[in-house]
């Protein structure tokens, strides 16, 4: 079993308390020491390569994009902290490997395009908290796209083929909020979807339910203006036929946003009959 461990993480960057003033990040405290022990958690499966799905690198309507490369280098300039900056090797070995398996299952996925030449913030994020445990490791990122929930999900397949292909200990962070329209005091406001939404969704997440997400309402999902919700289908994928413990830690949305932390402890393949 090369995929040890997976996570779903939000990217908030007020969630770092460098960046953070006092009184927001305060508000946040909860989703900051869960993702700090989902960090812990992901060192703790000593990872090889970690796999980031982010909702804000290079999105395509009718393709997935893989970013590749030697190095790729992100800081937090935007945010006013510079001095948190990260560099990490592409592992080109898997990212092939993914490539390959998604050009014979004749997906829409590859690393055609450019990709954002610094890394996003749906990376930057929970890389900030798992960077300070463990800092030799490889990554590969994956974008979503417009394409149905579908296509995600068998990419998360082609992930978890090609590393058991290769052998490798593999982690999966799956970036995402949720939704964004939780307060009418929030940037984004409000919506009766989106409290809807998180319900369904952190219900689905705390007990590894991830059929749920196919039978969202689509009309709920647009409404509540979430954008994490392909990156949880594309892990998904990836711990399809996998026995999984999951390990729910937080859920708030403090600024109208929703934030929810869970854990997958893999513990082995589901055996068929």
């Amino acid at each position: 079993m090369s995929i040890h461990f997976a996570a779903v993480m939000p990217h908030p960057a007020i969630i770092i308390p460098e960046i953070g003033r006092s009184t927001d990040a305060a508000k946040a405290r909860h989703t900051t020491a869960a993702a700090d022990k989902a960090a812990r958690r992901i060192v703790a499966s000593k990872p090889d390569t970690i796999v980031f799905i982010t909702p804000h690198n290079t999105i395509y309507t009718d393709y997935i994009h893989i970013s590749s490369g030697e190095n790729i280098y992100g800081d937090f300039d935007g945010f006013g902290a510079k001095h948190l900056n990260y560099k990490k090797a592409y592992d080109n070995d898997l990212i092939a490997l993914i490539e390959d398996n998604a050009r014979r299952r004749r997906l829409p996925a590859g690393t055609r395009g450019a990709s954002k030449p610094m890394l996003d913030h749906g990376c930057l994020v929970p890389l900030y908290f798992i960077d300070k445990y463990l800092k030799s490791f490889k990554i590969v990122r994956i974008s979503i796209s417009d394409l149905p929930y579908e296509k995600h999900y068998e990419l998360g397949w082609c992930i978890s083929e090609a590393a058991d292909t290769l052998g490798k200990r593999v982690a999966i962070v799956a970036s995402g909020d949720l939704s964004h329209k939780l307060s009418k005091d929030g940037p984004y406001g409000y919506a009766q979807e989106g409290p809807r939404f998180d319900r369904h969704v952190v219900r689905a997440l705390g007990i590894a339910n991830f059929e749920a997400f196919f039978n969202l309402d689509e009309a709920m999902v647009e409404a509540a203006a979430e954008c994490g919700l392909r990156s949880f289908i594309m892990m998904a994928g990836a711990l399809a036929e996998k026995r999984v413990k999951p390990e729910f830690l937080c859920y708030e949305g403090p600024f109208g946003v929703g934030y929810a932390v869970c854990c997958y402890e893999i513990l082995g393949k589901i055996e068929r009959e």
